[in-house]
């Protein structure tokens, strides 16, 4: 009796799923009667793109390549930092490559071309010329502590 039982509450258990649906391996739901997207036999509908959308999303394409284009005005790894400078002769401007406004906000930061403390923008483009610059640093640090030492 007791076997009975068990085979009709499982049993039922197997109908209830069926009805409600099962899941796959993948842990979506099927459920009867409704077919899955994408199944055989099924016709997904294309999208349709309009060629001003094609247009967008051609020009984001080339935007983001510009992006990582060193010598491309818009790349991402570019940085305009401030260095001492002793003699006017080494005031010189970069490159067309850096943006006309990020160079004027970057000359009004040191305090003008004429500043007192010397201080002239200096661009750097990608991870060689932060290299470059990490070892002048090194350096400029190492001359000041020898000078330190002197004393």
């Amino acid at each position: 009796m007791l076997a009975a039982r068990t085979t009709q509450t499982s049993e039922t258990q197997q109908q209830q799923q069926q009805q409600q649906g099962s899941s796959n391996i993948f842990g979506a739901l099927t459920v009867p009667g409704q077919q899955q997207q994408g199944a055989p036999g099924t016709q997904l509908s294309p999208l349709a793109y309009s060629s001003s959308s094609h247009e967008a999303v051609k020009r984001e394409l080339e935007g983001i390549a510009a992006a990582y284009m060193p010598g491309h005005s818009s790349y991402r790894f570019q940085h305009i930092f401030l260095n001492v400078l002793d003699s006017p002769a080494q005031q010189v401007k970069p490159p067309t490559v850096v943006d006309e406004l990020s160079w004027k906000q970057a000359l009004r930061d040191a305090g003008g071309p004429d500043n007192p403390d010397k201080l002239w923008p200096v661009a750097a483009n990608g991870f060689d010329d932060l290299v470059k610059r990490t070892q002048a640093q090194a350096e400029g640090l190492s001359a000041n502590r020898a000078r330190l030492t002197e004393l």
